[in-house]
């Protein structure tokens, strides 16, 4: 009798203990988002203080496409080319590179909005503010990808309506969402490199001249404006490591290709990339900002 009794209150402090801890979760839960809505919706009423920025990206960069319309036609001879189809998939040259521009801008997000976020904190001088709130720095984090997330769905949205007015895209209905779900993917790769370029920041400080050269870096390693297998072995592995590049392979098979079994291949892979971006990257932003706090080096802005 008395064992049942110690243990029916064992089971009840079990149980007891569980739902506190639920409710703990479920607040904690609540809390931050509650946090990573509030620093978004910051940002973004920052960036619609400014209107022009908005139309400017969406617009400005579709004229950098016009110098590779006339390059792919002079060097082609013709809008469609069965060498180029035999490396990207596709013949059609400006197809290929408009659609890499589109899905780019996802990339520059990550490394010129997310990634630099804390830098312009730091101008505003509003950086040591936010960071010393009791509060989740890979919130601060998040709240910051989710309001780039929002600025960038728009600016892809708009140039791909655009493009397609343009070029008389003829795509179906499962092609568009196929390519929303190859967007919204690559849109979670964000927050993960965003992680990481974040920690750069942090030891770097001053990130334009990275930012340049990351810019550059990835124009070059990523299908942007033409295939992988053009470049030479080692460059060509490095590519194909990053999650980034999947979605640009993807988006193709599914609209320009249209090898649908090809296309989920690709997205597979660059899930399983992305989720293995999501953990290195937040490990070594939390390994490199504790390591800042330690040593002092935030109060050396």
């Amino acid at each position: 009798m008395v064992t049942q009794t110690i243990e029916l209150k064992r089971t009840k402090t079990v149980i007891l203990n569980e739902e506190l801890l639920f409710r703990a979760n479920k607040k904690s839960f609540r809390n931050s988002s509650r946090v990573i809505l509030a620093y978004a919706w910051k940002n973004l009423q920052n960036d619609l203080r400014y209107l022009g920025s908005w139309i400017y990206w969406m617009v400005v960069p579709l004229l950098w496409l016009i110098p590779y319309a006339f390059q792919g036609k002079a060097l082609l001879g013709d809008s469609e080319s069965s060498f180029f189809l035999k490396y990207g998939g596709t013949g059609d040259y400006f197809s290929y590179v408009a659609l890499g521009f589109i899905l780019f801008n996802i990339v520059d997000s990550a490394i010129w909005g997310a990634g630099n976020r804390l830098r312009w904190e730091q101008k505003s001088g509003t950086f040591e503010y936010i960071w010393i709130t009791p509060i989740s720095r890979v919130e601060l984090l998040l709240g910051s990808s989710f309001s780039e997330l929002v600025w960038i769905a728009f600016v892809c949205t708009a140039q791909f309506l655009i493009l397609n007015f343009v070029l008389s895209w003829t795509f179906t209905i499962i092609q568009i969402l196929l390519s929303l779900v190859v967007i919204i993917v690559t849109l979670a790769g964000l927050f993960s490199f965003s992680f990481i370029f974040a920690s750069i920041i942090l030891i770097f400080k001053e990130p334009g001249t990275l930012s340049e050269l990351t810019d550059i870096s990835l124009n070059i390693l990523l299908p942007v404006r033409y295939p992988l297998r053009i470049l030479p072995p080692f460059l060509r592995w490095i590519g194909y490591i990053m999650p980034f590049a999947y979605g640009f392979f993807s988006i193709r098979a599914f609209t320009l290709a249209r090898e649908y079994n090809l296309g989920f291949i690709y997205l597979t892979i660059q899930l399983i990339l992305s989720a293995i971006m999501w953990i290195v990257g937040l490990k070594i932003f939390k390994r490199i900002e504790h390591r800042t706090r330690k040593i002092g080096q935030l109060g050396a802005y």
